[in-house]
C-alpha cells in the first residue's frame, strides 16, 4: 500500500509540476480540463497524498512492530552458547 501511495503521489507531482509550466508558457494552446484542476488545485491535492503517504508509512511500521513482538522476535539475537571446556 505504501509503494502504491507512493507511485501516485510522484505521477501527481510530475502532472503539476507539469501543469503549471504549461500554464506559465505563453504559446501554450487551450490546457485540459484536468491540467486546469491540477494548475488551481494541485497543492492542495499534493498535500492530501502526501499526509495519506506518510499515514501509510507509518501503519506500516506500526503494522512491522506488532508482528515482530507478536512472534517474540523483538528481543534480539540470543547469545552464542555457553561451552565448557
Amino acid at each position: 500500500m505504501v509503494v502504491l501511495a507512493g507511485i501516485v503521489f510522484c505521477v501527481t507531482a510530475l502532472a503539476y509540476v507539469a501543469a503549471l509550466v504549461r500554464s506559465q508558457s505563453p504559446t501554450a494552446a487551450r490546457p485540459s480540463p484536468m491540467m486546469q484542476r491540477l494548475a488551481e488545485h494541485g497543492d492542495r491535492l499534493l498535500l492530501w497524498e502526501a499526509g495519506g503517504l506518510a499515514a501509510a508509512s507509518i501503519l506500516a511500521m506500526g503494522l512491522d512492530r506488532w508482528r515482530t513482538l507478536r512472534d517474540g522476535k523483538a528481543s534480539g539475537p540470543e547469545p552464542p552458547a555457553h561451552q565448557e571446556s
